[in-house]
């Protein structure tokens, strides 16, 4: 019998909730999937504001989060060199959270093939990138590592290097905030994840998921606190840059992730995809 190859792939330009001062499930922009055929789906937002200060219940209340565009294209092809290709981009641009953090554009990039032969997927993030990037209008600079999982595009091929590899594994367990680390190198909000992660001798694996970020660190001038790919800032909360939770047979990437703290509380999200599929049986 032949195989089926079963196509998975998704993306959101902007999604979360707010939970104070007032309580709002956001309308997510741009959110859309891929058929289990494959093929195309697309979805598109204008400007969009959160919460709509133009409508009159809403009047008094900080304008959370504003952008300019969204947008969300995802692809599933079987090409002619035989590799079924899973392609998602998710960007928005005109980014304004509290007017504290903004940036021009953000755009998360994923590739997933499946090669003849081949039981798991290679998956490459080449391509995301966020512009302009500031805090409280001072500039952030934003180290990005493509090659990392370019090189280790498959998840055993990055299992492998941790598990044999001494100096790469130290350095990937300080780099994600995982191991080998100060207490004051670890940011309040990730102790108890902290606990877990360092106790591991391989990956720190939990439900099929590990948490790494295609970011190295972010510098600027602003009174932020950097831990790695992690923004703790001041009367506002956590960012969290490049997320990337990969799985064996797939990765999650989401740009941008607010963990709101005060005065305003919340979860934001800003261009996030994710991409797989596989083969039955």
């Amino acid at each position: 019998m032949a195989k089926t190859f079963y196509f998975h792939g998704l993306g959101v330009g902007l999604g979360g909730v707010v939970t104070r001062p007032f309580q709002q499930l956001i309308d997510s922009r741009a959110a859309t999937s891929l058929p289990i055929t494959g093929g195309k789906a697309s979805a598109s937002s204008g400007k969009h504001a959160v919460p709509d200060l133009k409508d009159p219940e809403c009047a008094g209340l900080p304008e959370v989060v504003t952008i300019e565009s969204a947008l969300t294209e995802i692809t599933g092809t079987l090409d002619n060199d035989g590799v079924y290709r899973t392609r998602v981009a998710a960007s928005v641009t005109g980014l304004n959270v509290l007017g504290i953090v903004t940036a021009d554009s953000v755009v998360a990039d994923l590739l997933s093939e499946h090669y003849p032969g081949e039981n798991e997927p290679r998956i490459s993030v080449s391509g995301s990138t966020i512009t302009n990037l500031q805090v409280q209008g001072q500039p952030v600079t934003v180290d990005f590592d493509d090659a990392l999982f370019n090189n280790l595009n498959t998840y055993n091929a990055f299992k492998n290097e941790f598990d044999r590899n001494p100096t790469f594994k130290k350095d990937i367990r300080r780099r994600f905030l995982w191991g080998d680390l100060q207490p004051d190198e670890v940011p309040a909000c990730l102790k108890e994840q902290y606990a877990f992660t360092e106790k591991q001798k391989s990956l720190p694996e939990a439900k099929g998921i590990v948490p790494c970020s295609v970011v190295k660190g972010a510098s600027g001038k602003s009174s932020f606190q950097t831990y790695r790919h992690v923004l703790v800032i001041p009367d506002f909360g956590v960012l969290f840059l490049g997320e990337l939770l990969m799985e064996k047979d797939a990765r999650t990437l989401t740009m941008m992730r607010f963990k709101l703290g005060s005065p305003v509380e919340g979860d934001l999200t800003v261009a996030s995809g994710g991409a797989n599929g596989s083969t039955w049986p």
